[in-house]
């Protein structure tokens, strides 16, 4: 079953300057209001951009507003 995720990310309602501009997944997928998992998948699908720094990645804020956006 393929499923859109974009149907499912639905923004913090909230100042987005709050955040990091490198963001950890668990950052991002608060961001998005959805799961880490989530927010695991969309980042191994390419769907924004993201840099593992040891074992954790980093969001690039950035690139997560413009996924948001559809950009």
């Amino acid at each position: 079953m393929n499923v859109n995720p974009n149907h499912y990310c639905q923004p913090m309602r909230g100042d987005a300057r709050r955040y990091p501009d490198a963001m950890t997944l668990a950052q991002a997928a608060e961001y998005l209001n959805v799961s880490t998992k989530l927010a695991s998948k969309l980042i191994r699908d390419e769907k924004f951009y993201a840099k593992k720094v040891g074992r954790e990645y980093r969001v690039s804020k950035k690139s997560l507003m413009e996924y948001v956006r559809g950009e």
